[in-house]
Parts: C-alpha cells; sequence; structure tokens
C-alpha cells in the first residue's frame, strides 16, 4: 500500500513541477531537465510514469481543468436555484474570476497551455466534452457543441483578463470585472 502512495506522489510531484515550468517557461520551454530539476527528482521518473512530455503535459492540464471544472459545477449547484439562467452565469464567471486571481500559477499555466499550438489541438475537444458533458447534459449534442464552444471562449477570456492583472498590465477593480462579465454574457 506504501508503494501504490509513494506512486501516486511522485506522479503528483512530477504533475506540480510541470504546471510551474509551463506557467514560467511556456510549453516550448517545458523540458524534462526543467521538470526533473523543479521537482528535485531524476529526469528517468518522468518517463517511468508517463509516456512521453507530451503525456506528461497533458495530464497535467487535465488535472488542472478538472479542479477548474470542479470549482464552476460546484458554483453552478450553489446558484442554479436561486437565480435565472443569465445570473447564474454572470455569477459563475465571478466566482470563476476570483479563483483565478487567487492562484497566478493555475491562470498562466491553463492558459498557456490551452493556447499553445502544441496542445491546442490536443485538448480542444476532450475540453468541449468534459463542458458538454459537465454544464450541459439535457441539450442536444450539436446545440451543446456550439454552447460549449461560446463556454471555452468565455473561460479563455477570463483567463486571458487574469493573465494580464497577474502581470501587473491591468489594475484588478470591480469595473474591469464588470467589463470583463458584461463581455462574456
Amino acid at each position: 500500500m506504501k508503494r501504490t502512495a509513494d506512486h501516486a506522489a511522485l506522479r503528483q510531484k512530477l504533475l506540480d513541477a510541470a504546471v510551474e515550468v509551463i506557467a514560467d517557461c511556456g510549453i516550448e520551454g517545458c523540458t524534462s531537465k526543467k521538470i526533473a530539476a523543479k521537482s528535485e527528482l531524476n529526469e528517468a521518473y518522468i518517463f517511468r510514469y508517463f509516456f512521453d512530455m507530451k503525456d506528461l503535459k497533458k495530464s497535467a492540464f487535465f488535472r488542472e481543468e478538472e479542479y477548474i471544472l470542479a470549482t464552476l459545477r460546484d458554483a453552478c449547484d450553489k446558484y442554479k436555484n436561486e437565480l435565472n439562467p443569465d445570473e447564474v452565469k454572470k455569477a459563475v464567471f465571478s466566482d470563476l474570476w476570483e479563483i483565478l486571481l487567487k492562484n497566478k500559477l493555475k491562470t498562466l499555466f491553463i492558459l498557456r497551455y490551452f493556447l499553445s499550438t502544441e496542445c491546442r489541438d490536443d485538448v480542444l475537444d476532450t475540453h468541449l466534452d468534459n463542458v458538454i458533458r459537465y454544464f450541459l447534459k439535457d441539450e442536444e449534442y450539436s446545440a451543446a457543441e456550439k454552447k460549449a464552444r461560446i463556454e471555452s471562449a468565455a473561460f479563455l477570456t477570463v483567463c486571458q483578463y487574469a493573465a494580464l492583472i497577474h502581470r501587473g498590465l491591468l489594475e484588478n477593480d470591480a469595473s474591469l470585472k464588470n467589463k470583463a462579465i458584461h463581455q462574456i454574457i
């Protein structure tokens, strides 16, 4: 049992390091040597727990995406009985705004990964399927897919605003938040 826990801990340590390296250096700057150095593990562990570097990067993205989706699902559940659908969207994206502003590392990682040409094609369809599965259960797939693409674009808009705030290029205030949410909705 301990051995399995050790394997899981090592895998998580590598995923954490990949998130940090991609947030700092971007996809192109993410190398096995940098991840090994950041995780303080031998480079061979990467290829023991992941098929290749692409697998490690995708695994890190899906772990972070699941965190964001879980948070959004919780926000939807919290508001769905109290507000109309447009107010729910505003409240959910307001919560997302706060989450992303609290975690610079996750924001920069998700934005850099999702917008990279190396990874975008690999994750976009799965990301859209996740959005459809969690948020648009009762609609036809074609209508749900269109709506999911809009929701994904809204998600990226919030990520981009958060990244600009984290970099000090925009000031976080209520008017900017309202402008961003109005642009999304």
